[in-house]
C-alpha cells in the first residue's frame, strides 16, 4: 500500500502526529518514525522507509532546519525522485524549496483541502469521492475503453511468469520460450511498479525486478552466457578459492547503487573517495547486499549514518562476505 512519508524535527511531534490523523480522514497512510524501536537498526528503518514511500511531507521549522536528520532525507527523497510536499509551521522557507511551493500552515493549522487534492495526484488516497454516473455504452458499440488494454498492469507469460509490456513481445517470447504452449498467451494482469519503487534493471534485457536476487536468478536463467554471477545460495557455500565470485556479484550490486558500470569497480575502489559514495548510498548498500543474501550485518560490521563507514573499500566488502 501507498504511504507518505513525514518528515520532521522530534520538536515537532505533537503537529506531526496531528497531521498523521489529519491524512487518515482524507484517506492516506503516513508513516513517522515515532512507532520505531530505536535499536542499532533504526536508522536503516527510517531510509527503508523513505525509499518505499510515494510521497515526502517536510514540517519546515528552525529545529528541522537544524535538524542532521530532516536534511538527509530530503536529500534522499530528492536524490530518489519523491515528490517533495514542504509544511511552513514555523520561521522561513527552507533555501532548498526556493522553487517549490510550500503550504502555510502557520500556528500549528492543517492544510487546506485544495492541498489533499494535488497530493491525490501522487498518492492514490483510501477513501475514494463517489464518482459521477456514467451513461450506458450503446449496445453494440464498444467505446474508446473497451478498446483498448487496462493503461495498469503488465503482461505476465502464463508458462514462465516473466512480465511484458506488450502483448506483442509477450507472444514472441511464448513464440521463442514455449512453443507446445497455447500460440496466443491468456491476457493476465500482475503488478505495475510505480516510478517510486526502487527497482533493479536488467542490463540485457531491461526488464525490472524489486530485489537484486530476483535480478539475479534472472540472469541465470535467461542470460546464462552474459556473466557468471552466481545466486545467494550459492555463494553461500562457497570457500575461499571462488572470491571472484564474490567480486562479480557485489560489483553488481554496488553499480546499482551508484549508477556505475561494474566493470569500471575495482578490488581497490573506496567507496568515498574513489566511487563518490555518501552515508546514504552506504545505507542502500548495507540494504541490498543483506537482501541478496537474506542476514542482517551488524552495525559493529558496517558503522552507521552518524559515524565513518567501517567497510571503506570494496576488499573490505568482499572479505567480509567471503566469510560468511
Amino acid at each position: 500500500m501507498s504511504y507518505i512519508f513525514i518528515s520532521h524535527s522530534s520538536k515537532d511531534k505533537v503537529y506531526a502526529r496531528k497531521l498523521v490523523d489529519d491524512l487518515g480522514k482524507h484517506g492516506f497512510q503516513a508513516w513517522i518514525d515515532d512507532s520505531i524501536d530505536y535499536g542499532d537498526r533504526w536508522w536503516r528503518t527510517v531510509v527503508k522507509a523513505l525509499l518505499e514511500c510515494s510521497a515526502v511531507l517536510v514540517v519546515m521549522t528552525p529545529q528541522a532546519e537544524e535538524s542532521d536528520w530532516v536534511e538527509k532525507e530530503i536529500l534522499l527523497a530528492n536524490k530518489k525522485g519523491k515528490p517533495i510536499f514542504p509544511l511552513l509551521l514555523r520561521g522561513e522557507e527552507f533555501p532548498i524549496f526556493v522553487n517549490v511551493e510550500y503550504v502555510n500552515v502557520l500556528d500549528g493549522r492543517l492544510p487546506p483541502d485544495n492541498f489533499y487534492k494535488r497530493l491525490s495526484r501522487i498518492v492514490v488516497p483510501r477513501i475514494s469521492t463517489p464518482s459521477q454516473p456514467t451513461s450506458q455504452p450503446t449496445a453494440g458499440k464498444p467505446t474508446p475503453s473497451s478498446q483498448q488494454a487496462p493503461a495498469v498492469g503488465l503482461l505476465k507469460c502464463p508458462q514462465c511468469g516473466l512480465p511484458f509490456k506488450t502483448q506483442g513481445n509477450l507472444d514472441e517470447h511464448i513464440a521463442n520460450w514455449h512453443p507446445g504452449s497455447l500460440s496466443v498467451s491468456k491476457r493476465e494482469f500482475v503488478y505495475q511498479p510505480t516510478t517510486t519503487d526502487r527497482l533493479y534493471k536488467c542490463r540485457w534485457c531491461g526488464l525490472p525486478f524489486k530485489t537484486q536476487a530476483d535480478l539475479n536468478r534472472h540472469i541465470f536463467s535467461w542470460h546464462p552466457t552474459s556473466q557468471p554471477i552466481p545466486s545467494p545460495s550459492q555463494l553461500l557455500k562457497t570457500n575461499n578459492t571462488l572470491k571472484s565470485p564474490v567480486l562479480d556479484n557485489f560489483k553488481l550490486i554496488l553499480s546499482g547503487i551508484i549508477g556505475a558500470e561494474p566493470a569500471s569497480i575495482s578490488l581497490r575502489s573506496r567507496l568515498t573517495e574513489d566511487l563518490g559514495m555518501d552515508e546514504l548510498d552506504y545505507v542502500e548498500l548495507i540494504m541490498a547486499v543483506e537482501d541478496d543474501y537474506g542476514i542482517e550485518i551488524p552495525e559493529a560490521v558496517v558503522g552507521d549514518l552518524t559515524g565513518e563507514f567501517k567497510l571503506k573499500t570494496v576488499q573490505d566488502w568482499v572479505n567480509y562476505l567471503s566469510k560468511i
